[in-house]
């Protein structure tokens, strides 16, 4: 038996030259038809003669021989047409799942059966072409590609019958489990729509009482683009803390804040939640200081003996601000030069032995004070 003859190997600059010659070639073809009939006398159309020239063309053979070496022309039609490199398919099914998977984690089904789809339509033509490779190795040529996944499902090639069904069947339970899962979709979509309505409706609400009340946050707030605000910028996250942020009192558009107290001259903390923003800075710190902390062995922190201040948003970072006990926390954190910072109020508390050696008033400023040099 003669040995076919190797097939060359075609490198992506010779594919695209042979194409071009291809082209050229049907150009210069047809053009000979033209000019042929111009010179030649009118004649009856002859469909059979017309048939055989256009089947005698590289561009249009049907019939090709096996053991000789096909026309370059041909061969680079049949790269362009056929050949694809397998990495490039791999990676193009595995786009396609990946997406897919997206699709299903955010619910929609519809897309994430297309991609699925997609995906499995290119591995079983990769499959297909390593049986094609297969054969070939035999020389048994007879086996004609096709990417139609549903036909290679129904038709699978000989020897391969149980892999296909296999694969038809776990096919038809993705198919069958996403068709349930579009059904409760419809079901859960509406309740969806409506939950993401009220929440939408809550973040202009909140950002227009922001604005109300004048307040200024770290990072910066649109409080004007509520359909980009996410709720994140608002968050409040201690180790060992469940994340918490401001929200309204249940039932009353009063709202409800974090709150740290801080006491520099210690380096310690306290951590509030749920502090209205109607009650005084008295009423919020007592039952803080009523007892004293761990830190504080002496109970120096007493509310008899503090005075309280907040930091200014100002070129001048050492200047604090006092204020006054009876000042409401909404009072607090709506004045001059006070910034929020990731949605967390911060008031600081002093001991009054403290104030009078480290803290001296900014002159010309009422209630401004700033740290004494050393």
């Amino acid at each position: 038996m003669e040995t076919p003859a190797a097939k060359k190997v075609y490198t992506e600059a010779e594919r695209l030259e042979l194409a071009e010659k291809l082209d050229k070639a049907c150009d210069d073809f047809m053009e000979e038809l033209a000019a042929n009939q111009k010179d030649e006398p009118k004649k009856p159309f002859d469909f059979d003669e017309w048939c055989k020239e256009i089947d005698n063309h590289p561009a249009f053979m049907k019939d090709l021989s096996v053991n000789g070496e096909l026309p370059e022309a041909l061969q680079a039609l049949q790269a362009l047409k056929y050949d694809t490199d397998g990495e490039d398919l791999l990676d193009t099914a595995t786009n396609h799942k990946d997406e897919g998977n997206k699709h299903f984690k955010y619910k929609k089904y519809r897309w994430a059966i297309d991609c699925y789809t997609q995906a499995a339509k290119l591995m079983a033509m990769l499959r297909c072409c390593e049986l094609l490779s297969e054969f070939e190795k035999t020389g048994k040529r007879t086996l004609q590609f096709s990417t139609n996944f549903i036909e290679k499902l129904q038709n699978p090639p000989e020897g391969r019958e149980k892999e296909f069904a296999e694969a038809k069947e776990k096919l038809e339970i993705i198919k069958e489990i996403a068709a349930k899962r579009v059904e409760k979709e419809k079901i859960e979509a509406p309740k969806r729509q409506a939950a993401l309505l009220k929440d939408l409706q809550k973040k202009e609400k909140i950002l227009q009482m922001f604005k109300k009340r004048g307040l200024e946050f770290k990072p910066e707030i649109d409080y004007k683009n509520y359909r980009e605000f996410e709720w994140t910028m608002l968050d409040v996250n201690f180790p060992h803390r469940p994340t918490t942020r401001v929200d309204f009192e249940p039932g009353t558009d009063i709202l409800e804040w974090p709150l740290m107290l801080q006491y520099p001259e210690t380096a310690q903390t306290d951590f509030l939640t749920e502090c209205p923003e109607t009650f005084t800075i008295r009423t919020l710190i007592e039952p803080v200081l009523e007892q004293p902390a761990e830190w504080d062995s002496n109970h120096a922190f007493q509310l008899s003996d503090v005075r309280v201040f907040v930091a200014l948003d100002i070129f001048d970072d050492e200047q604090i601000k006092e204020i006054s006990m009876e000042d409401t926390l909404g009072d607090v954190i709506s004045s001059k030069d006070y910034l929020i910072v990731q949605g967390l109020p911060v008031i600081q508390i002093y001991t009054k032995s403290y104030i009078a050696s480290k803290l001296t008033p900014v002159e010309g400023k009422t209630g401004i004070y700033k740290f004494k040099k050393n």
